[in-house]
C-alpha cells in the first residue's frame, strides 16, 4: 500500500470492481473516459477491468485514510506502439469525490512514483477537451511544476 495525505493506494480487492463498474458507467463519468456516449455496462465488464488491471504497468485502487471510502483508480499503461519505459496516465475520480482536491493528490502521487521508484523515462495522458476538469488540473500542474521548474 501507498499513502498521500489524504488518500491510501492499493491494489484490487473484493468489491472494488462494482465501484469502479458504478463509476465508469456513470453518465458524468463515461464520456470523459470512453469518448462514447454513456451505456449500462455489459454483463462481462467486470473481467473487462480485470484483463485491464492485470495488463497495466501500474495500477491502484484509492480510498480515503480516514474512512476508507472508494474515490477512484489511478494507474499507468503501456499501449503496445510505445516505447519500453513510456507510460500512459491514467486517473478517474468517482463523482461523489469531485472538487476535493483528490485528483490532484493522486496526480503529484503517480508522477512521483513513475519516475523516481518505477524509472519511466516518459510519461503522456490523453484527455478529452470537454473533460474541463481534468484538463483544469494538468494545465495548473504543468504551470506549478514544469514551467516554473520546481521539482513533481
Amino acid at each position: 500500500m501507498f499513502y498521500t495525505e489524504r488518500l491510501c493506494l492499493r491494489g484490487l480487492q473484493q468489491g472494488d470492481t462494482e465501484n469502479i463498474i458504478a463509476m465508469e458507467t456513470d453518465p458524468r463519468v463515461t464520456p470523459n473516459i470512453f469518448l462514447k456516449y454513456w451505456r449500462p455496462a455489459k454483463p462481462d465488464f467486470g473481467e473487462e477491468i480485470k484483463k485491464r488491471w492485470d495488463n497495466s504497468i501500474w495500477s491502484a485502487v484509492v480510498v480515503t485514510r480516514e474512512s476508507n471510502e472508494f474515490v477512484g483508480v489511478l494507474g499507468l499503461g503501456s499501449p503496445p506502439d510505445t516505447p519500453n519505459r513510456n507510460a500512459l496516465l491514467a486517473i478517474c475520480v468517482a463523482p461523489e469525490q469531485w472538487n476535493k482536491g483528490y485528483g490532484a493528490e493522486m496526480l503529484r502521487f503517480l508522477l512521483k512514483h513513475a519516475f523516481l521508484e518505477l524509472g519511466m523515462h516518459k510519461v503522456w495522458l490523453q484527455v478529452h477537451a470537454e473533460n474541463a476538469s481534468a484538463v483544469a488540473l494538468y494545465k495548473k500542474w504543468w504551470v506549478q511544476n514544469y514551467l516554473s521548474g520546481t521539482e513533481v
